[in-house]
């Protein structure tokens, strides 16, 4: 459920409404939206890789490798997808379809005792930038890609064009050199033929591209959520309040590191500056804004930090509504335990 508050108040740039989106980036947005729903029912496939026991990452890393992932779709002309289990109850696909269904996509994923094949546990190499043919079928490909953009390579690229399945792991965003790659790869479609006449800088590409992968699914949506100090509500709630046009929301993610929280954990908190620094800042929202409503959210790591900011009285009267979270890391795998949640 935690997962649940950090993937809805940092992803609602992929919540807002498409059109607003094709308003700032002029045509751009709709033209390539347009492109990647082509790519949809392409018989080839790239997809990002991330269940319980790879190495996915945080919130951060997931979402650096699904851009990275969808990048290397559209610049191969190939469909992108997402072997992530659950995520559908979060998340449901925009425009671009990325469920994954190994049988509909003619992929083999099991082996006679019914496990599924995978690198990490099938495969005899366990070493990273290799390409990895399946020993069931060469023409499935496996690559970890963690930490690192090898793949971009042009030796390891030409190795990986030649399959048709791409199992990807990755935890990086796209870097300039391969945003070249996608401009290149779209230049007669949203024109410009490079970075820097393209209407498609990377910032607004990714921001496009997002908001055609994901969109709230009605179960998550529904799902109860509990703020500290908070009544319960759902987290249509949360959503509705951060893509509120009316209203102003300031998410702050805040973290210690674990050692200190370890070590000490009565003053592991969030510092008085830093406090006095979120007050000051929604103070300045509601004096440009005239008035209008600023909500804050704020999720860290440390439950002591969580109270102060909650109860503390300059963000109680910069604020008009506190949504404070802990968020753990530990939750990873109780994410995928218990599905329910």
């Amino acid at each position: 459920m935690r997962l649940c508050l950090v993937l809805a108040v940092a992803l609602v740039c992929c919540l807002v409404n498409s059109e607003n989106i094709a308003y700032e980036y002029g045509d751009s947005c709709p033209a390539l939206r347009r492109y990647t729903e082509t790519l949809n029912n392409a018989s080839k496939t790239f997809i990002f890789t991330c269940r319980p026991g790879d190495d996915c990452g945080g919130v951060g890393d997931r979402m650096a490798g699904i851009m990275i992932t969808m990048y290397f779709a559209i610049i191969s002309k190939r469909s992108f997808r997402m072997n992530w289990p659950d995520l559908e109850l979060i998340f449901q696909p925009g425009h671009a379809n990325w469920t994954y269904n190994p049988e509909a996509l003619g992929i083999q994923h099991l082996d006679a005792a019914g496990n599924e094949l995978d690198k990490f546990v099938n495969f005899p190499a366990h070493s990273q930038g290799h390409i990895e043919r399946a020993p069931y079928n060469p023409s499935i490909g496996h690559y970890c890609d963690v930490n690192s953009r090898d793949v971009s390579d042009s030796r390891n690229w030409e190795q990986l064009v030649s399959m048709q399945h791409i199992y990807y792991y990755s935890n990086r965003s796209p870097d300039m050199q391969i945003h070249k790659h996608l401009v290149n790869a779209l230049a007669g479609i949203v024109g410009g033929t490079t970075v820097h006449d393209s209407a498609l800088g990377r910032n607004n590409a990714q921001r496009c591209l997002y908001n055609d992968i994901l969109r709230p699914a009605k179960t998550f949506l529904d799902s109860p959520y509990t703020p500290l100090g908070g009544n319960t509500l759902p987290f249509r709630t949360i959503v509705d309040i951060a893509t509120n046009g009316s209203e102003l929301s300031l998410a702050y993610h805040h973290r210690i590191s674990d050692q200190y929280l370890q070590t000490d954990p009565a003053h592991a908190q969030v510092s008085n500056e830093t406090v006095e620094w979120l007050a000051e800042l929604g103070r300045q929202h509601f004096r440009k804004s005239n008035g209008t409503r600023v909500n804050l959210f704020f999720i860290s790591n440390s439950a002591g930090s969580e109270e102060k900011v909650r109860t503390h009285p300059a963000i109680q009267s910069a604020f008009h509504n506190v949504y404070c979270q802990q968020f753990l890391g530990i939750v990873w795998l109780k994410v995928w335990r218990e599905p329910q949640q």
